[in-house]
């Protein structure tokens, strides 16, 4: 049976209707004597009690310690009822709002946003969203928002700030929105309107709405996700507030006519422009060139082929997001002239680095911008960036390295490398201040390359296909020990017996005994055609708090390998919750202990490790089809688990019988056993 959800709307109860459940609830009692002279008081109690939540919410309003905290939370109010909102899409309203002062860069307008935001939740104002980076507004508390700047509310009311909105988002318009009933042009004079998820086709040649903003109080327009409908704008249109608005979302919306952005160039104040998914831009994007007070643009998903030479104008962008412009070439000279830019994301777009073409007077000509150009932006904080990479290594200048950034995510693959695009979504970075390198069909030598420069500040690591990688630890040594590691993804390294050394962990960390791998929470191990081991059986025990925060270990489809969790890295995986194999070929055991652990490992293990394991909580196994036992240290569990597909498979489940040193804990967790054919009891 398929599971679904079903809405149901619930609407406010009639008088009868109330005293009725109430009656049901209560019993018969309340008609009989005095008592049923109390419904008339009761109801007009409950009659009253949204008053009584309005005066709640606007008294904590009132008393929020400082005006820009009131005017982020009116400006949530700009959303739709129950929509989720992302923080980081309210800084840029914020930011082109000048809502906030006395900031000087935008990573110090993003924390200020994520302080309010939690001053806010707090306060129970804001709600927390379906993850850590939305937020959402309880439709009572939005209501009392929109109040507060209505234009209908006495100027008295309106504490300490000047913002009037129309909000009218997500209303299902089909055309422009006409001035509110008994209100005059001079009494509006609103400083945001909002008509976003509407489906309007056409927005008017002129209009009194906007009109009426014409003394310059209009900052904010926001116009986004017209689905159904192909969006155009009229010369026009913007006439009555040329000077004033600086803030303009345009995003997923089809812009279609023959001078589709043309008359947003007469917006020269403009200071944050979202066009993220707008399509038949291409010929138009020339048009911002004209936006020299721009600071935050967004044309991401775009489809556009090439960036203007006149884009190098905009000479005041800290905020570039080009990402998902398949193919786009971006001209030389041109990242170098956004002297104050302080975070470019260029994911799934701009790839051709030094790209050069034809050969003029015996030189060639370069068509396309260096990453030479990247490094002469000493603001850059947050770099988001894929390289293809020709001739090995030689097509890197010397020192790539990027010492400053907060964030980064370096994307680098070879010529032949089929579905790059495809290995990463980016979700964890968008505001998150993760450090990722990512190769992709390369050979050792580059990796080494950039590794050795990036590697000690990276948390994120992800090898795709790469030629010529035997041992991470022993080819891509940081001399660290990968210890700001906190994630690991190793995929189609074809020649890697083991992950980690093949030599004794005393040889490589000397006398030190460097705990490696301190940081790691996950690791994706897959398609290892001759994997033998996560750990190399001569490296002896890992040194204290290796591994010692690995959360989740992932293991796929390697075909040589016969045992994940050996002797010498069982003591490390204190922290572990998760395990998922999926295996087609040779796996034996899981769990593998017999004969290899010495006297002094045992002694080890028992003062040590009590607690190994202790956290795990969820184990995974798909397709095995091996046809001996799993584990042959088996006992029943009469556990919670379920079973697909693996007619062989005994039931209830059986899971490793330990030995007492190791203490592995009574297990009582899910374990999820699928389409194992060949199962057959010990």
């Amino acid at each position: 049976m398929v599971e679904r959800n079903a809405i149901i709307r619930l609407d406010i109860l009639s008088e009868e209707e109330a005293w009725g459940l109430f009656k049901r609830k209560v019993g018969d009692g309340v008609e009989q004597g005095d008592f049923h002279k109390w419904q008339g008081r009761w109801l007009r109690s409950a009659r009253g009690i949204d008053q009584q939540v309005y005066t709640c919410v606007r008294w904590s309003y009132d008393y929020l310690d400082n005006v820009e905290t009131q005017r982020f939370f009116l400006y949530c109010c700009l959303f739709p009822e129950d929509y989720e909102i992302e923080i980081e899409q309210m800084m840029w309203y914020c930011f082109g709002a000048g809502v906030f002062v006395n900031v000087e860069t935008i990573e110090d307008e993003r924390c200020r946003t994520r302080r309010i935001v939690n001053k806010l939740k707090a306060s129970s104002l804001l709600l927390q969203g379906e993850s850590p980076d939305f937020i959402k507004m309880h439709d009572i508390v939005r209501d009392v928002a929109i109040s507060i700047v209505s234009p209908c509310v006495a100027v008295g009311n309106r504490s300490h700030h000047d913002e009037l909105f129309m909000v009218r988002a997500g209303k299902g318009l089909t055309e422009w929105p006409r001035m509110e009933s008994g209100i005059t042009k001079a009494a509006a004079g609103y400083t945001a309107i909002s008509l976003m998820n509407n489906d309007i086709q056409k927005l008017p040649a002129a209009d009194g709405l906007l009109e009426s903003s014409s003394s310059g109080r209009l900052r904010t327009l926001l116009l986004q996700k017209y689905f159904k409908s192909e969006l155009e704008i009229p010369n026009t249109f913007f006439g009555g507030v040329i000077k004033s608005l600086t803030t303009l979302d345009l995003s997923k919306n089809d812009i279609i006519g023959p001078s589709s952005l043309s008359p947003i160039q007469c917006l020269t104040n403009l200071r944050t422009l979202n066009l993220g998914g707008c399509t038949g831009l291409q010929q138009e994007i020339s048009v911002l060139g004209s936006l020299k007070q721009l600071v935050i643009l967004r044309p991401s998903g775009c489809n556009l082929e090439r960036l203007p030479p006149d884009m190098a104008q905009l000479t005041k962008l800290r905020l570039l997001d080009l990402s998902n412009n398949e193919g786009l070439i971006i001209p030389p000279n041109v990242i170098s002239s956004w002297s104050h830019l302080e975070e470019l994301y260029l994911f799934g777009s701009f790839c051709e680095w030094e790209k050069v073409q034809g050969i003029t007077t015996g030189e060639e000509q370069r068509a396309a911008a260096s990453l030479a150009e990247l490094k002469s932006l000493h603001g850059l904080t947050t770099l988001q960036v894929m390289v293809e990479v020709k001739n090995s290594s030689k097509s890197l200048p010397d020192g790539f390295v990027f010492h400053d950034q907060k964030r980064f995510f370096i994307v680098m693959y070879g010529d032949d490398a089929n579905g790059t695009m495809n290995y990463y979504g980016g979700d964890w970075f968008s505001n998150s201040p993760v450090k990722g390198l990512v190769f992709k069909n390369l050979p050792a030598q580059t990796t080494k390359v950039v590794c050795s420069n990036q590697l000690q500040r990276t948390q994120v690591l992800e090898l795709y296909d790469c030629k010529g990688v035997r041992s991470i630890m022993e080819e891509l040594d940081d001399k660290m020990g990968f210890n700001c590691l906190e994630a690991l993804t190793i995929c189609g390294c074809n020649e890697v017996e083991y992950l980690w050394p093949t030599h004794p962990i005393s040889i490589i960390a000397k006398s030190s005994q460097l705990a490696v791998f301190t940081n790691l929470e996950k690791s994706h191990i897959e398609s290892m055609q001759v994997l033998k081991g996560i750990i190399c059986p001569a490296a002896g025990p890992l040194p204290l708090e290796s591994l010692a925060k690995l959360k989740h270990l992932h293991v796929l489809r390697c075909p040589g390998l016969l045992n994940i969790v050996t002797p010498n890295l069982y003591p490390s995986l204190q922290k572990l919750e998760t395990l998922n194999v999926i295996d087609r070929y040779s796996l034996e055991e899981i769990f593998h202990f017999e004969g290899i652990l010495s006297d002094d490992h045992h002694q080890s293990s028992r003062t040590s490790s009590s607690s190994n394991c202790a956290q795990l909580w969820f184990i995974r196994i798909f397709e095995f089809c091996i046809s001996t036992e799993i584990d042959k240290h088996m006992e029943w569990l009469p556990s919670p688990s379920r079973e697909f597909s693996c007619p062989k498979y005994p039931s209830p489940i059986k899971l490793p019988k330990f030995e007492k040193h190791l203490f592995m804990p009574k297990f009582k967790l899910p374990f999820l056993i699928s389409r194992c054919f060949q199962f057959r009891e010990a």
